[in-house]
């Protein structure tokens, strides 16, 4: 099935009934923190989000409480597989939404090993085709489509709820945005947040996922009046590569995380962080500043009074 885009002007709303949770907007005052080097030892992955090592690019799994997924980025080859397999129990065998965060190789060209190993139930993507490893994109679109698996285009505005208390805000690329010949510009910005309470325990958190973007993205994200609070932080770069920015403090201010997340990105590209840049973004934000291990995942989940994180 090839995708198509019916105009640059298209809202999409994304019900998933099955699912109950993804992150929560619920700011907790007391954040007790444990690490974990050992990771689940086989168990099932606890609701929360994963980061995923991928070499080149970047790829964040986030876990429902009821078992949905949703995978935002695949880099760029067959790594992602590997990593997934760390992040998800070895009967876990489904994907519910892929998210092909720019037309970018770099953002999915590992898909086409996912598909191979897992059942994906919908691809979101910015309705961009015009990509520069066309041959792939074209193989990866074919293969897609041989599954009978919708592509659903989605950009600046639009919503995905996951059932109650979950909701995904994509918070660009707008008209203007899509439209850019830099593929980082036509970045899928994402907002989640969950809240989810019961007789046992109310936790939560809520997570901010901007791809790649730029500044200029950023800044047009932040005038938009969205709400960009946000409990996790994947760091954009070249978004906050220059940290005496006005932009780069101004966006921490808005952001507020208690941790931030440092992918690798791809070397000898602005998508790499600077090497100072842990120690920058924590004088910066007094969060928790952690990088992705190599060959590694880093998951934080939501706990009463905090989060838990482990690595793998």
């Amino acid at each position: 099935m090839m995708p198509r885009r019916d105009g640059y002007r298209r809202r999409t709303v994304i019900n998933m009934a099955s699912a109950i949770a993804l992150f929560c907007a619920i700011m907790l005052d007391a954040v007790i923190w444990q690490w974990i080097v050992a990771g689940w030892a086989g168990a099932p992955p606890r609701p929360g989000i994963h980061f995923l090592d991928v070499a080149r690019g970047g790829a964040a799994l986030a876990v429902f409480p009821g078992g949905v997924t949703v995978l935002d980025g695949a880099g760029a080859d067959e790594t992602v597989v590997g990593e997934l397999a760390k992040a998800l129990p070895q009967d876990e065998s489904r994907i519910d939404i892929a998210v092909i965060p720019y037309p970018s190789k770099e953002t999915w060209g590992g898909y086409a090993s996912i598909l191979d190993h897992y059942s994906i139930g919908t691809f979101i993507y910015n309705g961009r085709n015009d990509i520069a490893d066309k041959a792939d994109w074209q193989a990866l679109v074919a293969k897609i489509g041989a599954k009978r698996i919708p592509i659903v285009t989605v950009g600046a505005g639009d919503r995905i709820f996951c059932g109650t208390g979950c909701q995904i805000d994509i918070l660009s690329p707008d008209d203007d945005f899509v439209r850019s010949a830099e593929p980082r510009d036509t970045a899928i910005v994402l907002r989640a947040a969950l809240s989810s309470s019961s007789a046992v325990a109310e936790t939560g958190m809520s997570a901010f996922l901007p791809s790649d973007a730029g500044a200029n993205v950023m800044e047009r994200v932040g005038a938009s009046g969205y709400d960009l609070r946000a409990d996790i932080l994947m760091a954009p770069f070249p978004a906050l590569a220059s940290p005496s920015s006005t932009f780069a403090q101004a966006f921490l201010r808005a952001v507020a995380p208690r941790v931030v997340m440092l992918a690798r990105g791809t070397k000898g590209t602005p998508t790499a962080p600077p090497k100072a840049a842990a120690a920058w973004l924590a004088s910066s934000t007094n969060a928790r500043v952690i990088s992705v291990p190599a060959s590694g995942t880093v998951g934080i989940v939501p706990q009463k009074g905090g989060f838990l994180l482990y690595n793998d």
